[in-house]
């Protein structure tokens, strides 16, 4: 067996290892808080021509249909859970998107404003895998996308 490959199969094993035992906690933040403090560029804001009820369910239909997951794969346990929370005595809304061992994905608030408007703020994980270029082009298309759903006008997943 050649060094090359020795080495491949090598760092394989011990990503599986690594993967297997947890660590994707050190990848993804492991609170609401460090998902805030650590998302690319602290957020994303806009004002949206739409009042907070009907963005959180464009969004929550979206993201139940588009972003949750699980693991089809026989003894795979991978998913993401969306948690949604509408409280309409608080005139705001919230949907979390979270992953395996307590990690935090992305987080949505939806905040009721004058005239019918909702400010939409945005939160994503930046991958520690990826360049802050890159984290930040890829948040912004997410952002795109957010905007999007919550319009209820994305033609995927509305």
């Amino acid at each position: 067996m050649s060094e090359f490959t020795k080495s491949v199969f090598k760092l394989g094993l011990l990503f599986s290892i690594l993967v297997s035992s947890g660590c994707v906690r050190m990848m993804l933040p492991t609170s609401e808080t460090q998902l805030i403090q650590q998302s690319v560029d602290g957020g994303h804001k806009i004002e949206l021509e739409m009042n907070y009820v009907d963005a959180y369910a464009n969004l929550k239909r979206a993201y139940d249909k588009c972003v949750a997951y699980r693991s089809r794969v026989p003894n795979d346990t991978s998913y993401i859970v969306i948690d949604g929370q509408l409280e309409r005595d608080k005139h705001q809304a919230t949907i979390e998107a979270k992953a395996n061992y307590g990690t935090y994905v992305s987080k949505v608030n939806l905040k009721e404003l004058q005239d019918g408007k909702t400010l939409l703020t945005l939160y994503l994980s930046k991958s520690k895998l990826l360049t802050e270029n890159k984290n930040a082009e890829l948040s912004q298309k997410r952002f795109v996308q957010e905007q999007l759903r919550a319009l209820g006008n994305d033609p995927k997943c509305n």
